[in-house]
């Protein structure tokens, strides 16, 4: 060849591209080894075990529902329902009184308006 700078020597590589790759060079350790020599990856993988299966309870886990008979709400004021509204065949007899009461303001409201409310 010729003494030029520009070529290249195919015969002599210096990159030991096998070593770096992982091979017998001592690269990186693999999984087995850094299971077996790591006593902070074991722990870790314990941790991460009981937070899955935490995890899977609070998700899977049967609800407590509220008491029989009693709504559960976040409205205020409500801590003596006993049913759902309109659930129920039997009013007391306040409540009739205050449905009659509020049906009868509505008719006249209506009557005197002409049409409904």
């Amino acid at each position: 060849m010729s003494n030029n700078e520009n070529d290249f020597d195919i015969d002599n590589q210096d990159d030991d591209f096998e070593q770096e790759a992982g091979g017998a060079g001592g690269g990186r350790a693999s999984l087995k080894e850094t299971w077996d020599n790591n006593p902070l990856m074991k722990v870790g993988a314990v941790v991460l075990g009981a937070a899955v299966l935490f995890g899977a309870y609070m998700i899977f886990a049967p609800k407590d529902e509220g008491p029989q008979g009693k709504a559960v709400t976040s409205i205020s004021g409500t801590e003596q329902v006993r049913t759902t509204p309109g659930t129920v065949d039997d009013v007391d007899g306040d409540m009739r009184e205050r449905l009659t009461e509020q049906n009868e303001q509505d008719l006249k409201r209506s009557a005197q308006q002409g049409g409904s409310f």
